[in-house]
Parts: structure tokens; sequence; C-alpha cells
């Protein structure tokens, strides 16, 4: 009788490196979006370069302590609690995945106890200055972009990710309307704009699309804009301020000259909230 050689299947083991590529495409199949997909590339990192001085290399021999002592190990150089529980999220992401796959025996991650800091919104006097119409026939061409998209964040309180995938196609200022392909939701929005910021696009309009296609985006890089300081207003627009700090700049406001502001727009409201994230 003939012998049946049958080809045992073996489960190697996965060392950390293999481990995070899996995670990433696994992700990318899940159709994760590409910030959620960077987050995970500059956070995860942390953990994967203790783990390498711990001189643990393979997925099997990361234990509950080793996420103890890479709390430690971050408490010792200074973080913020929020910083680290940043770090723990991701990580905790990529561990719970391998355990999913059962690369590694189920243990608990917890984020560790952190106060809540509200961050302060601009002041209505930090907003006249921003708003203020530059001397469209002195200014550069920086200030006058700036200037249009601060009108624009002021009214709008969209998210920096959404500003920057905003195509020259989307803004239809005739009717009005600027289409917004990319929100947090994934959801097409069609977000109407007054007459007041029309006019103000128009005056921006050689600056922000004059001569790139529809298909281009209208601002390329908010990084350096936030940056950006306009001689006008002599103040600085910090980065991590720009969108929610508008939004909720926005909201101040408007409750503040209508008591009824907040029960006609809880939508609204409750989008916007200390711990959103831009």
């Amino acid at each position: 009788m003939a012998v049946i050689n049958r080809k045992k299947k073996v489960k190697l083991e996965k060392t950390v490196e293999e481990l995070f590529k899996d995670f990433q495409m696994d992700n990318r199949i899940k159709n994760l979006s590409e910030m959620t997909i960077r987050f995970y590339d500059q956070n995860v990192i942390h953990f994967m370069r203790f783990l390498d001085d711990e001189g643990i290399h393979l997925v099997k021999l990361i234990e509950k302590d080793d996420i103890d002592e890479f709390i430690l190990f971050l408490k010792q150089k200074d973080l913020k609690a929020t910083t680290i529980n940043t770090y723990l999220r991701a990580t905790r992401a990529l561990l719970y995945y391998a355990m999913r796959e059962q690369h590694l025996n189920k243990f608990e991650i917890n984020l560790i106890k952190a106060d809540k800091q509200q961050k302060e919104p601009y002041t209505e006097v930090e907003i006249k200055k921003l708003i203020k119409k530059p001397n469209l026939k002195e200014c550069g061409f920086v200030e006058h972009r700036n200037w249009v998209l601060i009108n624009y964040l002021l009214e709008t309180g969209n998210r920096l990710n959404t500003i920057l995938n905003i195509k020259v196609a989307d803004i239809d200022l005739e009717n009005g309307m600027v289409v917004l392909t990319t929100t947090k939701n994934r959801k097409t929005q069609f977000n109407p704009i007054s007459e007041h910021l029309v006019k103000t696009i128009k005056f921006g309009t050689y600056s922000l699309g004059g001569g790139l296609d529809e298909g281009e985006s209208v601002v390329a890089n908010l990084q350096s804009i936030a940056w950006g300081i306009l001689s006008e207003g002599g103040l600085q627009i910090d980065i991590d301020k720009s969108g929610e700090a508008f939004q909720r700049g926005q909201i101040k406001i408007r409750a503040r000259i209508n008591s009824d502001f907040a029960l006609t727009n809880p939508k609204l409201i409750s989008h916007i909230r200390p711990t959103t994230t831009v």
C-alpha cells in the first residue's frame, strides 16, 4: 500500500517587524484612510524601538510587563500623558491584531490617566487681526493667500485635512458652494458659503487657483501657511490651534450673538469639542 506523504503546514514565528507589515497590509485591505496608516507608521515605531533595545524580536515573547516597562520608559522621557496615550493607542491596535491572529497570548492594554486640557480658541481680538483685509496692491502672494484661507476657516470650521483636499473644481462661486470630498465620515458634503466669502475668494482667485488645473488642490501645503505671519495683523497662526480653534472660536462668537445658537445647532456643537482631532 502506497504511503501518502502529507506536507504539514508549519506556522512560522513572527518577528515584530513582520507583524507590523502584516498589520498595515490588513489596514489597507480594510480601506482605512491614509492618515490612519500614517498614524500607525509614526507612532508604533516608538514601541518597536523599545522592543529592539530590550532584545525582543519575536512577537510571542511580548508580555504585559513589557507594556508596563514601555510606559515607564516614556514617562522617564518627560512626555505628556496625552502623548504617551497616543503611542499606546497605536501599540494596542498592533498587539490586539497579533492576538486576533493568534501570534500572541491575550492580555489587556490600558491607557494611563491624563488630564483633559482644552485648547484655547482664537479670541475675538486675534480673529480681528487675522481677518483684517491686507492692502491687495502692496501685499505679497503669501499674505494674500493666508487672508483668504483664514476667512474660509473662520466661516466654515472645516478640518485641515478636508481643506488640503479641496480641488479647484470643487469650488462653485456662482452658486456659493464648496464640495468637500475628504471628510472624517468619508461622506461627500456640499458646504454652502456666504456672499462675503464668495467675494473674498474671488479677490484671491488668481492667488489660489490661477494656473491650476481643475483636479489640482487649491491649498498644497497647509503646514507652511499655518506658520505664516500676517504683516498687517502681526499674529502667528498656530498649526496646533488652526482648524479646531477656528471652529470653537466660531461657536463662541455666534453663541454670544445668539443665545439660541447651541439649541438650534446641536450637531455642530457636538462636533466641536476639545477632544476632537483635526
